[in-house]
This record gives C-alpha cells, sequence and structure tokens, in this order.
C-alpha cells in the first residue's frame, strides 16, 4: 500500500511539471486578441519584464480569419522596440529588443493582421516577456 501511494505522488508530480515549469518562466496567455481590418494595431496588457534579457518569446496557438500576423515587442506606452516579426500558426519567436529594458522595465506585445483585409480576425497565443 505504501508503495502504491508513493507512486501515485510521483506520478501526480511528474503530471503537474509542465504547469509549473511554464508558470516559472513567465509566459503569459493572450486570447482571441483581435487582429483588426486594414492592419490596425493592437497590443497585450503591460508586463514587467522579470529578466535583464533583451528580448521576449511569443508563440502562436491559433488564428480565425487568417494565416499570419506580425508581432513586435512595444513599451508600457505603445512605442516599439523592436523589428517586426512574421508568425505563422505553431512558431514560436524571439523578439529582439533594440531599446534596452531592464528588470522591472514595462513591455507588452504589439500585434497586427498580416494581410490587409476588411475584417478582423484574431490570434491566440503565450508570449514570455522575460
Amino acid at each position: 500500500m505504501k508503495k502504491f501511494i508513493i507512486t501515485n505522488l510521483l506520478l501526480l508530480t511528474l503530471l503537474s511539471l509542465p504547469s509549473t515549469v511554464s508558470a516559472l518562466t513567465g509566459y503569459r496567455t493572450y486570447t482571441n486578441y483581435n487582429l483588426y481590418s486594414a492592419c490596425y494595431n493592437n497590443y497585450t496588457a503591460k508586463h514587467a519584464k522579470e529578466t535583464n534579457n533583451q528580448y521576449i518569446s511569443n508563440y502562436v496557438k491559433k488564428f480565425t480569419n487568417t494565416n499570419k500576423a506580425t508581432f513586435w515587442a512595444a513599451d508600457g506606452n505603445s512605442k516599439k522596440i523592436s523589428k517586426t516579426y512574421d508568425q505563422q500558426v505553431s512558431t514560436t519567436q524571439k523578439i529582439n529588443l533594440t531599446t534596452k529594458k531592464n528588470k522591472g522595465s514595462n513591455v507588452r506585445l504589439g500585434m497586427e493582421n498580416y494581410n490587409q483585409v476588411a475584417y478582423t480576425a484574431t490570434v491566440s497565443g503565450e508570449v514570455d516577456f522575460r
């Protein structure tokens, strides 16, 4: 019986590990963010940088009404602080900062529809604000 309990506790610990690792690495989920028509910009909420690393990482999980979007890093005032990067679904992009931001600085993820269309699309994913 004791062996059974220990085995189950170890299994439960291993199953919960991925969510713990994701939480420790700073990933923040964004769901169904609008990619407005005519490439109008949208941004995630502001997040304080957790490290002095000069990049953020974006993972795209899902699109609706488009197949690609353009992303960039922005400061707390929505000023662009990186180059732009085009991403498709199931891709991860390291977005290098062109303006130095230290730990504690507010950053956010900017986005727009890659396609100039007359309708709104959406994107869901995860971004590590590092």
